[in-house]
């Protein structure tokens, strides 16, 4: 009986041991996942401010990218009743094939620039063809070369996104970064077809493709300062690893 007691209360006390080591391991992945949130936080808003300049701006673009089927088609129908979801079937094969044909083009000509270069590109390429868009409203021969004009951007701004991102942050963070821009862009989309649609509602539809423009001119500010506050960032440390070699040396 004795020998029964003590190793029923051996086998007590090592559940309790691999209870609490249990526990304290919870405990160190909850605190590992808070640190590493917390870390990301503190690393977009204190480390990498750059990289907050060119969150906002792809965003904003995103924004300005959803009147590719959200303003488009509604104002194709507007100006050419019931051909206009023909003329919009037309211009989406359009651009389709161009993109199949432009990217590798693109690609291979932009591949020394560099990604904030890429990014105003694009940017501005999507302003450009959404002023040929509102300029041209019922002109269909435009709206082939406002397209032309719009995938171009839409293939730079893509080739500098992905790219950035995976420079910009730790493997670690990365996927929260991504997973950032996503839901930044998702709320910038939201909040552009919101106010557009509230514009095409009283009949202003250009006033809609202003808004647009407007929209895509802050991104396109946003980028152009990301550029500059990269650059100055690149600049200081290259002269600080110059300073370090000339002190060892």
């Amino acid at each position: 009986m004795e020998v029964k007691k003590q190793t029923s209360s051996q086998e007590t006390i090592e559940d309790q041991r691999n209870h609490e080591s249990n526990h304290e391991n919870n405990l160190k992945k909850s605190a590992t996942t808070n640190s590493s949130q917390s870390g990301f936080i503190r690393l977009v808003l204190k480390n990498n401010k750059p990289a907050i300049l060119f969150m906002l701006a792809f965003a904003l673009y995103e924004g300005g990218y959803s009147q590719f089927t959200y303003l488009m088609p509604i104002d194709f129908a507007k100006y050419h009743g019931d051909m206009g979801a023909t003329i919009y079937g037309t211009v989406m094969s359009v651009s389709c094939l161009l993109v199949v044909i432009l990217t590798p083009i693109i690609t291979q000509v932009v591949e020394e620039r560099n990604n904030q270069w890429k990014l105003i590109a694009g940017v501005t390429a999507q302003i450009i063809s959404f002023v040929v868009f509102l300029v041209s409203l019922g002109h269909i021969p435009a709206y082939y070369l406002a397209i032309g004009i719009f995938i171009v951007g839409e293939i730079l701004t893509m080739l500098c996104f992905s790219p950035y991102i995976t420079c910009a942050f730790e493997p670690e963070y990365r996927g929260r970064a991504f997973g950032w821009l996503n839901f930044m862009g998702a709320l910038s989309t939201g909040f552009v077809m919101w106010c557009s649609g509230k514009y095409v509602d009283a009949n202003s539809d250009r006033n809609a493709w202003i808004f647009t423009i407007v929209i895509c001119i802050v991104s396109l500010i946003m980028a152009i300062v990301h550029a500059i506050v990269q650059e100055d960032g690149n600049t200081r440390a290259t002269n600080t690893n110059r300073a370090t070699i000339s002190y060892k040396a």
